[in-house]
């Protein structure tokens, strides 16, 4: 793996939150699914799935490249965007924000540990403030960094800066939890190791040599982490214990 530590605990946790701590991915693609429909446009699935983790101007340079030719003559794409949106929200709505197994968990084990968490997250704060409020998640964060607070998002390195630098934190000192690549490459870039959790997105075997540990679910890094908290052991005798 690119980055490694020392076996000690992180002094603070920044999470993605799309297909981190919220499990609204498959959701996302679903309503775009929906919405393409509607306005009878064939978008392949595999196009849709490309926008995960993408900000919004991302999404709409992915879906504008990859328009089919009998698109509807006078399409406006903000139009699309727009009902987007809104379907997104009534789905929420009726179904609620889910949430992954264990975030809320993690979370809270890691405040009991003094150890602040943050969201960095591509997600407007239109979106990303009330579901994290909706799941009670809000108040269990110091830090929550939004598509619009940096210049450019995911996979610069700028948003997980910005969230090391309101948490008070050398980039170095944190650890980074994500789902895609594109986040893998962010924090990454920004010098912070990276737990991978995958989702819904295949991420290529080059990114996630970038990761320095990978899990499949909080559940399981929560493990890990009480595992560290409760151990005087060094990190080889952790990931020896792991191995058994």
């Amino acid at each position: 793996m690119a980055m490694n530590l020392t076996g000690e605990m992180p002094v603070a946790v920044i999470f993605d939150m799309d297909g981190t701590l919220l499990d609204t991915e498959r959701m996302a693609v679903e309503c775009w699914h929906e919405v393409f429909q509607q306005f009878g446009i064939d978008m392949p699935r595999s196009v849709i799935e490309q926008t995960v983790a993408c900000d919004p101007d991302q999404k709409r340079r992915i879906f504008l490249e990859n328009l089919p030719p009998d698109v509807p003559a006078g399409l406006d794409p903000d139009d699309v965007v727009d009902a987007w949106k809104m379907v997104l929200v009534r789905r929420m709505r009726s179904q609620g924000v889910p949430v992954k197994p264990g975030a809320k968990e993690m979370l809270e084990q890691l405040r009991e540990q003094g150890i602040p968490a943050a969201v960095a997250t591509s997600s407007p704060s239109l979106f990303a403030t009330p579901f994290l409020q909706a799941t009670g998640l809000l108040p269990l964060l110091k830090v929550v960094v939004c598509g619009e607070d940096v210049v450019e998002t995911k996979p610069s390195p700028e948003i997980y800066l910005e969230a090391a630098r309101r948490l008070g934190v050398e980039p170095s000192q944190a650890w980074a939890v994500e789902d895609s690549s594109q986040g893998i490459r962010s924090a990454a870039a920004a010098g912070i190791p990276v737990i991978h959790i995958p989702d819904l997105q295949v991420v290529d075997a080059e990114t996630r040599d970038l990761a320095w540990k990978e899990y499949s679910s909080l559940v399981d890094l929560a493990g890990y982490v009480d595992f560290m908290c409760r151990s005087q052991w060094g990190e080889s005798q952790v990931d020896t214990a792991e191995a058994a």
